[in-house]
């Protein structure tokens, strides 16, 4: 699994990438917090959310760009160690 923090702060990252026969995974580590249409992210635990995709077609580049930035900001929001306000 490929997991991607700000300023290395590991214990907080912010997407992680892993792939298994059937589908390429997306998680985000506070996915239940972000604002995305119904059905788009399956629930992984009680604060993960994971954007799962079968083939290159199901690749919304906007969604993913938009889940990408919901998540830093919720970071920034947060004030956890790694995020830029969180200093």
């Amino acid at each position: 699994m490929l997991m991607y923090a700000r300023d290395g702060a590991w214990r907080h990252w912010v997407c992680a990438i892993d792939a298994s026969r059937k589908v390429v995974s997306l998680r985000f580590l506070c996915g239940v917090r972000l604002t995305a249409p119904p059905g788009t992210l399956r629930p992984g635990s009680t604060t993960m959310g994971t954007l799962d995709l079968a083939s290159l077609d199901q690749v919304e580049p906007g969604l993913v760009a938009d889940l990408v930035r919901q998540a830093v900001a919720l970071l920034d929001e947060l004030g956890i160690a790694g995020s830029r306000r969180g200093r």
